[in-house]
């Protein structure tokens, strides 16, 4: 498991038909960061649409696997701190990879991924100053209580350049392992645990994506 740009991981013309298909989604939720449209949960999710996302991923994952949370993604605002982990309730506990496919964007946009990690979904929203925005059933927690690390060691002008939409008192414990730069056709992928977040960006500025998760099946 490793954390990576994928080259051309999605063509043209698929790229494309997502955009479109997003216009004809009729379910659509506001998260208070993003408005985003879950795949699996609309129809159709077709045996076609997901099978082709599977061979976009498959060689990509290292043993059996399945698609456990696919859904595009219009952002307006940038996000907090979190970890796609897994979810009390929910039966997929053995946690793959996270992939973000840039639909499309303006300006530089970046994702950063951070070298801790926790296998449950948490996010550190609250303490770094955005409540529960962005927030649908990750549960709320404290970097130092899950860390166990009081100290920051982001140096100030990485802050200034990636981070300023968080309180910069709140990063304790957490080091950068790396800035994912958004590319078109490409793919930038993690391993689930890793607490990861988007780099501010400027008010206005298209951020359209799909996310996809995955889960081992053994």
């Amino acid at each position: 498991m490793s954390i990576k740009t994928i080259p051309q991981f999605i063509d043209l013309d698929f790229q494309n038909w997502l955009i479109w298909y997003w216009q004809q989604l009729p379910d659509k939720s506001d998260t208070g960061q993003k408005i985003r449209a879950f795949l699996h949960q609309q129809l159709p999710w077709t045996k076609k649409l997901h099978h082709k996302l599977h061979s976009m991923l498959a060689p990509h994952e290292d043993r059996n696997f399945i698609i456990s949370t696919a859904y595009l993604s219009n952002d307006y605002a940038p996000g907090g701190i979190h970890s796609d982990g897994w979810l009390p309730g929910y039966p997929e506990k053995h946690i793959s990879h996270t992939y973000l496919i840039p639909l499309a964007y303006e300006g530089e946009q970046h994702t950063l991924v951070f070298d801790q990690t926790s296998q449950e979904a948490v996010t550190f929203n609250s303490v770094l100053g955005l409540g529960n925005a962005g927030i649908v059933n990750y549960k709320q927690a404290n970097p130092k209580s899950v860390l166990h690390d009081d100290k920051i060691y982001i140096p100030q002008e990485v802050y200034n350049k990636y981070l300023t939409h968080l309180s910069y008192d709140g990063l304790q414990g957490l080091t950068i392992n790396s800035v994912m730069t958004w590319k078109t056709n490409s793919a930038v992928c993690w391993p689930r645990e890793h607490f990861h977040c988007a780099a501010n960006y400027l008010p206005g500025q298209k951020r359209f994506a799909l996310i996809l998760m995955t889960c081992y099946t053994e």
